[in-house]
């Protein structure tokens, strides 16, 4: 079985997440709407942001925030997920500053 690994944009995201509000919002994808560079950008950060969620270090809660979503959904006709740090999340990246990652 291969080991998790989380990369250097994992590890950024995290360190924003932490040393930040303890969540963020992610566009999600839409072939139609989205130039071919966007769609992959945005598929390939959706797929980073999954194997975060896999490995515990945050959860999504789209789901708490459907009203507040289905506004931004009227303003910008796009659809986000939102997603928190966890505790291990924290745990792990609290320490990591931001600027020791660049």
């Amino acid at each position: 079985m291969p080991i998790p690994e989380v990369n250097t944009a994992q590890v950024q995201t995290m360190v924003e997440i932490v040393n930040g509000t303890n969540a963020f919002s992610q566009i999600i994808p839409d072939s139609e709407k989205d130039s071919k560079t966007d769609f992959e950008a945005w598929t390939k950060g959706g797929q980073e942001t999954q194997a975060l969620v896999d490995l515990g270090l945050i959860e999504e809660i789209t789901d708490k925030c459907s009203s507040q979503l289905a506004n931004v959904f009227l303003q910008t006709n796009r659809k986000f997920r939102i997603f928190e740090v966890t505790d291990t999340g924290r745990r792990m990246f609290s320490g990591i500053e931001r600027r020791t990652i660049n």
